[in-house]
């Protein structure tokens, strides 16, 4: 298990108690790097990403898989993922509750990225300059991804519960996707929004769209 963190006491610590865990692990330690207008908290999250997805190309893993640190997950989710990518897949998208209730599937709570992609695909965000508007790092990877015709499969493959503090959580458990989240995320329709993956104007005034729609689904 890999994690990474911008805080140096927080890696230390995290550090001390992991080595009393029996599974293998690396904590990578960063400064965040970010434009001088820089606000937003995405520039951490990115960079983190980054630097895993780094440290899986120098190992050579055959698979990368985000788990966040805020969800528990289903026991066979990771195998339920490397099932699916064994079928052709690039890219295996388990979806979960956001913390508005609200069902994602271009997120990383328990996704699985292949060698093929995560090699070449970098993780990357964006923050207006003059306003609080961000283009998050899982909207890019996705569109990046597609843009290197990766093959994506997207699923509610297990449960998983995201928690909202301590003692709160959204759950969701396995089920088929609607007709509605097949249609949002059919293959034409990413590839469409896919050809403005380098317009980040464009980019966020579709996820302005897409939250409000958020609102209504």
């Amino acid at each position: 298990m890999v994690f990474a963190c911008n805080e140096k006491e927080f890696g230390e610590e995290l550090l001390e108690d992991l080595s009393l865990c029996e599974f293998r692990y690396k904590v990578i330690i960063f400064d965040i790097k970010m434009p001088q207008w820089g606000r937003d908290r995405i520039w951490g999250i990115t960079q983190a990403r980054e630097e895993i997805r780094r440290y899986a190309v120098q190992k050579n893993s055959d698979y990368l898989i985000f788990l966040d640190c805020d969800m528990i997950y289903g026991e066979n989710l990771i195998n339920d993922l490397v099932s699916t990518a064994g079928t052709g897949k690039d890219v295996v998208y388990n979806g979960y509750l956001l913390k508005n209730g609200k069902v994602t599937f271009n997120g990383f709570g328990g996704t699985l990225i292949a060698k093929k992609i995560f090699s070449s695909v970098h993780f990357r965000c964006y923050e207006a300059k003059n306003k609080n508007a961000v283009v998050d790092e899982g909207l890019y990877f996705e569109l990046d991804s597609i843009n290197a015709n990766s093959r994506i499969s997207r699923g509610i493959f297990a449960e998983s519960c995201h928690y909202l503090n301590n003692k709160e959580f959204q759950q969701i458990l396995p089920r088929r996707l609607t007709s509605g989240e097949k249609s949002k995320f059919s293959p034409l329709c990413r590839k469409m929004i896919a050809l403005f993956s380098n317009k980040p104007k464009i980019l966020l005034i579709v996820s302005t769209i897409g939250l409000k729609l958020m609102k209504y689904g």
